[in-house]
């Protein structure tokens, strides 16, 4: 409980955070300003390569600073990122929303995990509670993103898609009062004895000499491809059959559900064999969805598939923090989130032009072969708990 009381202001922060209303309307938008298939991969690339550049740092600055102050950047650069996307008239400007969003997404990665990791020590919880209570994480973000996802579909319908954007700029401001009010976990201040090189090298150090830790990251990685497409690209598959804009909002309110009930399921799949069925599932789901054009089993098969891999990813973060000292935890796991994000940004421009060149759902096939390349990697790992 008394853990449970420090995370409240997590809790409402993220649900603040995650109450975005143009996420629903965002390829519609982009269409409209004249994007393509191909410039939308070539804008996750962009954004991809800003994640890149600035993930490692920012990792390091929260461990050497405060995980709080930078929840509190990763906000500012979110409400940046929605204003500039309300004012974009044309490709070019828009880039520079995608790329404060980019920031954004550095800036939040490794946090709560580092943070919920830290709370368990500090408060001599058992740390087999962590999916538990990233999970509590994950369905107040989940919850606030289904009902901007919702919300936005019908303010995109009848106020106009660039309001969607300026009607998000509030709530990203509101959670900074609750990440500022926040008490944070103290174990990762230990990392400030050191100087910022020796920090740095050791951060890499503690990756590079483990190999249950190269191991687990590189399923990051391809559970990471799959991910990226699925949430930047869903709409795709609704535009492909000319689905009416009601339901885009429905689509991504189920994908946002995603990220509350994938830490329900991750509790049932620890073990190497509930990994692999789950995977198995989603592979069939995701061959099924290649020759649908029916828009209620797009909604599920992209809901389902992202529910399974991102508990998938969270059971992977909760076995790499077992393997992380406090010091180095949310640099770390930032290194790993940068080596998942190079991998990423040639596979958006890959993906991107097989969309373009033969259609959305014949470039599905793309993603079944990475989700049969994490099946076989899972084989290979070695089941630590």
């Amino acid at each position: 409980m008394k853990l449970n009381r420090r995370l409240i202001p997590i809790y409402v922060g993220f649900f603040a955070q995650g109450l975005v209303f143009w996420y629903a309307i965002e390829k519609l938008f982009m269409m409209s300003i004249g994007f393509n298939t191909f410039l939308i991969g070539v804008m996750i690339a962009i954004y991809s390569t800003i994640t890149l550049l600035t993930e490692i740092p920012s990792g390091i600055l929260a461990d050497r600073w405060s995980r709080r102050g930078v929840l509190i950047l990763s906000s500012l650069a979110l409400a940046a990122s929605s204003l500039i996307g309300a004012l974009s008239n044309d490709v070019a400007i828009y880039l520079i929303s995608s790329s404060f969003w980019g920031l954004y997404l550095s800036l939040s990665s490794g946090v709560t995990e580092s943070i919920v990791y830290d709370l368990l020590i500090e408060t001599g919880e058992t740390k087999k509670n962590y999916e538990k209570y990233i999970a509590r994480v994950n369905i107040s973000s989940s919850l606030a993103l289904i009902i901007g996802g919702l919300t936005g579909s019908i303010i995109g319908q009848y106020l106009g898609l660039d309001k969607a954007y300026l009607l998000s700029i509030p709530a990203s401001l509101i959670s900074i009062l609750f990440f500022a009010i926040f008490k944070e976990p103290k174990e990762h201040l230990k990392s400030q004895e050191a100087s910022l090189l020796k920090h740095t090298k050791e951060t890499f150090a503690i990756i590079a000499s483990n190999i249950n830790l190269i191991q687990l990251s590189l399923m990051l990685i391809l559970s990471g491809m799959i991910l990226s497409i699925f949430m930047e690209a869903s709409q795709l598959w609704l535009i492909a059959i000319v689905a009416p804009i009601v339901f885009y909002g429905p689509l991504n309110a189920a994908v946002c559900s995603s990220y509350g009930l994938s830490g329900v399921l991750s509790n049932y799949v620890k073990s190497k064999k509930r990994l692999v069925i789950a995977l198995a599932i989603s592979l069939i789901v995701l061959i099924v969805l290649i020759f649908t054009r029916n828009v209620f089993y797009i909604i599920f098969a992209i809901t389902v598939i992202s529910i399974i891999i991102q508990s998938i990813d969270i059971v992977i973060l909760h076995k790499i923090n077992n393997y992380l000292p406090s010091k180095t935890r949310a640099g770390s796991i930032s290194v790993m989130s940068a080596a998942k994000r190079l991998t990423i940004i040639p596979i958006s421009l890959l993906f991107g032009s097989l969309a373009s060149a033969f259609g959305i759902f014949s470039s599905t096939w793309f993603i079944v072969i990475i989700m049969i390349v994490i099946i076989i990697t899972i084989l290979f790992v070695q089941d630590k708990s």
